[in-house]
């Protein structure tokens, strides 16, 4: 099942770069043709990974596979950054939420380990202040 998460990330890299590929050269400036920016496919990856941690929960996953879900959210977006996928990518790891919920205390440090190995102190945006503290409760 993880798997079929790592392909709604790499569905949705190839779906922006199609999307920048058929775009013209001045669109979305000055608000002027077709925004890349504004293509329903940003929508459709985070509404796409919200749907699957959902599924994903309603298996009832074992620890370990909970801890790699949250693992994967948290470090994928990683392998995009520097890509116009990255920051949905980034904003996608609000998916987490539900999973911290039945995840167990030793699995909720690792995750949180990982946080903060991958967003420095000085680059952590709300989202991953939010979860640090989500995970620091249990």
């Amino acid at each position: 099942m993880l798997t079929q998460l790592k392909t709604i990330f790499t569905d949705y890299d190839a779906a922006v770069r199609e999307v920048r590929k058929k775009a013209r050269a001045f669109d979305g400036i000055l608000g002027l043709g077709k925004d890349p920016r504004k293509d329903p496919c940003h929508e459709q990856f985070y509404t796409a990974a919200g749907k699957w941690v959902e599924e994903f929960l309603a298996t009832e996953p074992s620890q370990e596979d909970m801890k790699a879900a949250a693992l994967l959210l948290i470090e994928e977006p990683k392998n995009y950054e520097g890509k116009e996928c990255f920051w949905f990518m980034f904003a996608a790891q609000g998916h987490i939420k539900p999973l911290i919920g039945p995840m167990s205390p030793e699995n909720c440090q690792a995750v949180k380990a990982s946080l903060e190995a991958n967003y420095k102190k000085r680059d952590r945006m709300p989202l991953q202040k939010e979860l640090l503290k989500l995970l620091d409760k249990k």
